[in-house]
C-alpha cells in the first residue's frame, strides 16, 4: 500500500512541478528532478527519501518540505518578481476520508495575509482525497476575490500535455490577444469554446475569458488553418451549460435548431 501510494505521489508531484513550470515559474533546484521522466523505483526512492515520512498505518503523510512550495516568475530586466504561486498539498487523515478543515483555515488565513500585502498571488491546493462541500464552498468564496486551484491526486496522476494527442496550446498574453482580436475583428464570442474544467485548461492556468491558441501536427475537419492553428475561448462550463438548456428550451417552443 505504501509502495502504491509513494508512486501515485510522485506521479502527481510530476505533474505538478511540470505544470508550474511550463507557466513560466522558475522551479528551484531540490525539484528539477521532477523536470525528466523518471523509472518507477527511481521516482519512489526520491519521494520516500526526500518527502514521504512513514509515520501512520493508514495512508502516507506527507513532511513539511512537501506540503508548502512557493514559485515565482522572475524579470531579469527589472529584477523583480511578476506574480507567486503557493502549492499546498493536504495531509492524507489517517481516517482517509475529508482533509483536516483546520489545514484548509490555517492554508487560506496564510495565503489571504499574504494576499493582502499587495503581492500578486495564487494558491494550489493538491489533496489526495475529496473535500467536504461546506470546505470547497469556503474555498469558492475566497476563489471570487483570489484566484485559488484546486487539483485532486487523479486529476493530475499523468501530465496532459505530454498524452500523444493533445495538440500544443498556449494562452494567448494581453499583447497577443489584442493584436489577434484586431487582425482577424473577431469578437471573442464568435471563436469556439473549451471549458475551464478541461485538463488543458486547468494545466495551462487559463481562465474564464482567455483566448488559447491551438497548434496540431493533424487537421480536423473544419477548424484549423493552412498553419495548422485555431484559436478558442475559455468558458464557464456552468455558463455553457446554462445557455445550453435555454437554447434546447427555445428549440422546444419555435420548433427550430440553432441551426435553422
Amino acid at each position: 500500500m505504501q509502495q502504491a501510494y509513494l508512486y501515485e505521489l510522485f506521479r502527481v508531484k510530476t505533474t505538478q512541478v511540470q505544470m508550474i513550470h511550463s507557466r513560466g515559474y522558475y522551479i528551484p533546484k531540490d525539484e528539477h528532478f521532477f523536470l525528466t521522466d523518471k523509472e518507477y523505483q527511481e521516482g519512489i526512492d526520491f519521494i520516500k527519501q526526500k518527502y514521504a515520512t512513514i509515520a501512520y498505518q493508514e495512508g502516507v503523510p506527507i513532511n513539511s518540505k512537501m506540503s508548502q512550495r512557493y514559485y515565482r516568475t522572475y524579470t531579469v530586466a527589472d529584477q523583480t518578481y511578476n506574480d507567486s504561486i503557493i502549492v499546498h498539498y493536504l495531509p492524507i487523515p489517517k481516517s482517509g476520508k475529508d482533509p483536516n478543515k483546520n489545514d484548509i483555515k490555517d492554508i487560506t488565513t496564510q495565503f489571504t495575509s499574504i494576499a493582502n500585502t499587495g503581492e500578486k498571488v495564487r494558491l494550489m491546493i493538491i489533496s489526495g482525497v475529496k473535500i467536504n462541500n461546506p470546505t470547497t464552498s469556503d474555498l469558492s468564496k475566497l476563489g471570487l476575490v483570489y484566484t485559488i486551484e484546486l487539483f485532486y491526486h487523479s486529476a493530475i496522476l499523468s501530465n496532459p500535455s505530454k498524452f500523444f494527442l493533445c495538440p500544443k496550446m498556449r494562452i494567448l498574453n494581453e499583447v497577443e490577444r489584442k493584436l489577434f482580436l484586431a487582425e482577424t475583428n473577431l469578437d471573442p464570442q464568435n471563436l469556439r469554446e473549451i471549458l475551464t474544467d478541461d485538463a488543458m485548461v486547468r494545466y495551462l492556468g487559463a481562465k474564464e475569458g482567455d483566448i488559447i491558441e491551438i497548434e496540431r501536427d493533424f487537421v480536423p475537419v473544419n477548424i484549423m488553418d493552412a498553419n495548422n492553428v485555431s484559436w478558442s475561448v475559455v468558458v464557464n462550463r456552468e455558463v455553457f451549460e446554462r445557455r445550453k438548456k435555454k437554447s434546447k428550451k427555445n428549440e422546444l417552443l419555435t420548433g427550430k435548431t440553432t441551426l435553422d
